[in-house]
Protein backbone atom coordinates (compact mmCIF):
# COMPACT_ATOMS: atom_id res chain seq x y z
CA UNK A 1 0.00 0.00 0.00
CA UNK A 2 1.09 3.06 -0.72
CA UNK A 3 1.00 5.81 2.35
CA UNK A 4 -2.49 7.63 1.05
CA UNK A 5 -3.66 4.54 0.32
CA UNK A 6 -2.76 3.03 4.07
CA UNK A 7 -4.08 6.28 4.92
CA UNK A 8 -7.58 6.15 3.95
CA UNK A 9 -7.43 1.98 4.90
CA UNK A 10 -6.62 3.20 8.71
CA UNK A 11 -8.87 6.60 8.70
CA UNK A 12 -11.72 4.12 7.81
CA UNK A 13 -10.92 1.01 10.47
CA UNK A 14 -10.73 4.43 12.83
CA UNK A 15 -14.19 5.56 11.74
CA UNK A 16 -15.70 2.13 10.69
CA UNK A 17 -18.17 0.86 12.93
CA UNK A 18 -16.64 -1.89 14.71
CA UNK A 19 -12.83 -2.09 16.56
CA UNK A 20 -10.95 -4.40 14.35
CA UNK A 21 -7.57 -5.87 15.94
CA UNK A 22 -4.50 -4.94 14.49
CA UNK A 23 -3.90 -8.80 13.66
CA UNK A 24 -7.37 -8.97 11.93
CA UNK A 25 -6.32 -5.91 9.41
CA UNK A 26 -3.17 -5.84 9.27
CA UNK A 27 -2.35 -8.84 6.44
CA UNK A 28 -4.60 -6.47 4.37
CA UNK A 29 -1.96 -4.04 4.32
CA UNK A 30 0.69 -6.54 2.95
CA UNK A 31 -1.35 -8.32 0.82
CA UNK A 32 0.00 -12.03 -0.05
CA UNK A 33 3.64 -10.62 -0.21
CA UNK A 34 3.80 -10.22 3.29
CA UNK A 35 6.60 -12.49 4.13
CA UNK A 36 8.71 -12.49 1.84
CA UNK A 37 8.48 -9.36 1.21
CA UNK A 38 10.84 -8.47 4.10
CA UNK A 39 14.34 -9.52 4.71
CA UNK A 40 14.01 -10.29 8.13
CA UNK A 41 11.76 -10.81 11.26
CA UNK A 42 13.02 -8.02 12.66
CA UNK A 43 12.42 -6.11 9.48
CA UNK A 44 8.86 -7.13 9.42
CA UNK A 45 7.97 -6.34 13.12
CA UNK A 46 9.31 -2.84 12.76
CA UNK A 47 7.27 -2.05 9.22
CA UNK A 48 4.36 -3.59 11.26
CA UNK A 49 4.89 -1.64 14.24
CA UNK A 50 4.93 1.75 11.82
CA UNK A 51 1.87 0.88 10.56
CA UNK A 52 0.35 0.35 13.59
CA UNK A 53 1.80 3.76 15.35
CA UNK A 54 -0.47 5.38 12.38
CA UNK A 55 -3.24 3.79 12.81
CA UNK A 56 -3.05 4.58 16.46
CA UNK A 57 -1.99 8.15 15.38
CA UNK A 58 -5.53 9.05 13.26
CA UNK A 59 -6.84 7.44 15.99
CA UNK A 60 -6.23 9.25 18.57
CA UNK A 61 -6.44 12.57 16.10
CA UNK A 62 -9.78 11.77 15.78
CA UNK A 63 -11.16 11.27 19.23
CA UNK A 64 -8.83 13.98 21.15
CA UNK A 65 -8.81 16.22 18.86
CA UNK A 66 -10.98 15.51 15.35
CA UNK A 67 -10.85 19.24 14.43
CA UNK A 68 -7.28 19.19 13.09
CA UNK A 69 -7.22 15.84 11.69
CA UNK A 70 -6.24 15.97 7.76
CA UNK A 71 -5.86 12.89 5.27
CA UNK A 72 -2.43 12.16 4.00
CA UNK A 73 -2.97 12.51 -0.14
CA UNK A 74 0.40 11.26 -2.07
CA UNK A 75 1.94 13.66 -4.42
CA UNK A 76 0.38 13.67 -7.53
CA UNK A 77 1.55 10.35 -9.29
CA UNK A 78 0.74 10.61 -12.63
CA UNK A 79 0.24 14.22 -13.74
CA UNK A 80 -3.69 14.77 -14.19
CA UNK A 81 -4.70 12.07 -12.27
CA UNK A 82 -6.08 12.77 -9.03
CA UNK A 83 -4.70 11.88 -5.81
CA UNK A 84 -7.57 11.20 -3.42
CA UNK A 85 -7.52 8.00 -5.69
CA UNK A 86 -5.75 5.65 -3.92
CA UNK A 87 -7.52 7.49 -0.63
CA UNK A 88 -10.35 5.86 -1.35
CA UNK A 89 -9.09 2.99 -2.49
CA UNK A 90 -7.90 2.77 1.09
CA UNK A 91 -11.21 3.90 2.91
CA UNK A 92 -13.46 1.25 0.88
CA UNK A 93 -11.06 -1.68 1.64
CA UNK A 94 -11.36 -1.22 4.93
CA UNK A 95 -15.05 -1.30 4.83
CA UNK A 96 -14.61 -4.89 3.49
CA UNK A 97 -13.62 -6.16 6.93
CA UNK A 98 -16.64 -5.72 8.36
CA UNK A 99 -19.50 -5.89 5.22
CA UNK A 100 -22.39 -6.68 7.29
CA UNK A 101 -21.38 -4.14 9.93
CA UNK A 102 -20.97 -0.97 7.28
CA UNK A 103 -24.70 -2.46 5.81
CA UNK A 104 -26.26 -1.69 9.32
CA UNK A 105 -23.95 1.46 10.32
CA UNK A 106 -25.18 2.77 7.10
CA UNK A 107 -28.76 2.80 7.63
CA UNK A 108 -27.88 6.32 9.52
CA UNK A 109 -28.22 8.95 7.34
CA UNK A 110 -25.29 10.83 8.09
CA UNK A 111 -23.32 7.90 7.12
CA UNK A 112 -25.22 7.09 4.29
CA UNK A 113 -24.07 10.60 3.03
CA UNK A 114 -20.46 10.30 4.33
CA UNK A 115 -20.10 7.21 2.15
CA UNK A 116 -21.97 8.23 -0.73
CA UNK A 117 -19.25 11.33 -1.15
CA UNK A 118 -16.22 8.85 -0.75
CA UNK A 119 -18.13 6.19 -3.25
CA UNK A 120 -18.34 9.32 -5.90
CA UNK A 121 -15.00 10.48 -4.92
CA UNK A 122 -13.67 7.22 -6.17
CA UNK A 123 -15.85 7.12 -9.31
CA UNK A 124 -14.45 10.87 -10.41
CA UNK A 125 -11.17 9.22 -9.68
CA UNK A 126 -11.59 6.72 -12.16
CA UNK A 127 -12.34 8.30 -15.30
CA UNK A 128 -13.33 11.88 -14.78
CA UNK A 129 -13.05 15.11 -16.84
CA UNK A 130 -11.05 17.82 -14.66
CA UNK A 131 -13.43 20.24 -15.59
CA UNK A 132 -12.99 24.41 -15.06
CA UNK A 133 -10.53 23.21 -11.81
CA UNK A 134 -7.11 22.77 -12.24
CA UNK A 135 -5.76 19.35 -10.92
CA UNK A 136 -4.12 20.88 -8.26
CA UNK A 137 -7.39 22.95 -6.91
CA UNK A 138 -9.59 19.88 -7.34
CA UNK A 139 -6.81 17.80 -4.97
CA UNK A 140 -6.79 20.49 -2.22
CA UNK A 141 -10.56 21.09 -2.32
CA UNK A 142 -10.90 16.77 -2.32
CA UNK A 143 -8.20 16.95 0.52
CA UNK A 144 -10.15 19.05 2.88
CA UNK A 145 -13.81 17.54 1.92
CA UNK A 146 -12.03 14.05 2.59
CA UNK A 147 -11.03 15.01 6.41
CA UNK A 148 -14.27 16.84 6.95
CA UNK A 149 -16.10 13.64 5.62
CA UNK A 150 -13.61 11.30 8.21
CA UNK A 151 -15.15 13.89 10.95
CA UNK A 152 -18.50 13.41 10.48
CA UNK A 153 -18.31 9.81 10.05
CA UNK A 154 -16.07 9.79 13.31
CA UNK A 155 -18.97 11.83 14.58
CA UNK A 156 -20.96 8.72 14.14
CA UNK A 157 -19.15 6.59 15.07
CA UNK A 158 -20.66 4.00 17.94
CA UNK A 159 -19.63 4.37 21.28
CA UNK A 160 -17.55 2.08 22.32
CA UNK A 161 -15.95 0.53 25.22
CA UNK A 162 -18.64 1.76 27.39
CA UNK A 163 -21.42 -0.92 28.56
CA UNK A 164 -24.88 0.68 28.65
CA UNK A 165 -25.67 0.77 32.12
CA UNK A 166 -28.91 2.28 31.66
CA UNK A 167 -31.58 1.02 34.11
CA UNK A 168 -29.19 -1.10 35.82
CA UNK A 169 -29.05 -1.20 39.97
CA UNK A 170 -25.39 -0.42 41.40
CA UNK A 171 -25.77 -1.40 45.01
CA UNK A 172 -23.32 1.28 47.07
CA UNK A 173 -20.98 -0.38 49.52
CA UNK A 174 -19.32 2.10 51.60
CA UNK A 175 -15.71 2.21 52.20
CA UNK A 176 -14.45 1.88 55.63
CA UNK A 177 -13.35 5.99 55.32
CA UNK A 178 -17.01 6.36 54.23
CA UNK A 179 -18.46 4.37 57.39
CA UNK A 180 -16.65 6.28 59.87
CA UNK A 181 -17.19 9.90 58.95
Amino acid sequence: MTLSKLDGFVAGLAVGPVDIASHDWLPWVWGDAFLPSFESAELQRTAAQAVVAHHERVATALTDNPEVYEVVLSREPVPGEPVWELWTGGFLLSMQLCPDDWTTHQARTPVRRALDLILELSNLAAGSDPGCLTVMDRNTTVASELSGVVRALNDERPAKGHPDLSGTVVQFVPTSKQRHS
